[in-house]
């Protein structure tokens, strides 16, 4: 028979187990707690240092590039100039440059160090219409041009849907006017017309072992884009 005294001294004993351990779970859970708010600190710390290592690196590559930035943004406007006509200025165009080290390059030009330079209109256009753009893809190791577009939503509607016949001759006189070929000739010509609608597409073969892509915008009946490209 367990007398009183004995029995409040089993009472103390557990409420004390049970504050004891209300706080040891209490601390545990404070300590699971801090434990996840360093580790969530240290995850930061260590993409932020990440971030910043790949930050330095890229600048780096950036700047030991064969062709600096403002040779490629010269380039760029020069090239624009020639081929599609129309004189950059900073009054009217914003100037975008991206660099993509060869290491990072995996989707397009594979292997290539490349500048892409972006000028787009800084005057509003319609809603509808997308901003107006000029683009130049360049080997940031050879200063060559790799491929350049341009979207100007002023450009009328074509008043007759183009053929095929027109759409080769269309493309290999700009070509050989714009000098694209590079002094190789020509060995074949394929329009595209899947997306006849939207574009054409026309793809020329030279006996160099490259090629060229050439976009016409089926609505203008203007050549928007141009590519080169290796042939296999």
């Amino acid at each position: 028979m367990i007398n009183f005294k004995n029995k409040k001294r089993i009472i103390v004993a557990t409420v004390s187990t049970l504050l004891l351990a209300g706080s040891l779970g209490g601390a545990v859970f404070a300590t699971q707690k801090t434990d996840i708010v360093k580790k969530d600190v240290l995850m930061t710390e260590k993409v932020e240092t990440y971030n910043s290592i790949e930050k330095t690196i890229g600048e780096n590559k950036r700047n030991t590039a064969s062709v600096t930035e403002q040779q490629a943004v010269d380039i760029a406007r020069e090239s624009i100039k020639t081929i599609f006509d129309v004189e950059i200025n900073n009054s009217e165009y914003t100037l975008e440059t991206e660099y993509f080290d060869k290491s990072k390059n995996e989707q397009s030009y594979e292997g290539k160090s490349i500048w892409t330079v972006y000028f787009s209109k800084t005057q509003p256009v319609p809603s509808e219409s997308p901003i107006d753009f000029k683009s130049v893809f360049i080997d940031a190791e050879t200063g060559e041009i790799l491929s350049m577009s341009s979207k100007n939503s002023s450009d009328p509607k074509a008043s007759q849907v183009l053929s095929q016949e027109a759409a080769t001759s269309m493309v290999t006189e700009f070509v050989q006017a714009k000098e694209l070929t590079k002094g190789a000739a020509i060995k074949d010509i394929q329009v595209n017309t899947k997306n006849a609608k939207k574009v054409m597409v026309v793809e020329l073969k030279l006996d160099n072992g490259k090629g060229i892509t050439v976009l016409i915008n089926s609505t203008t009946n203007k050549i928007v884009a141009w590519q080169s490209r290796i042939d296999a």
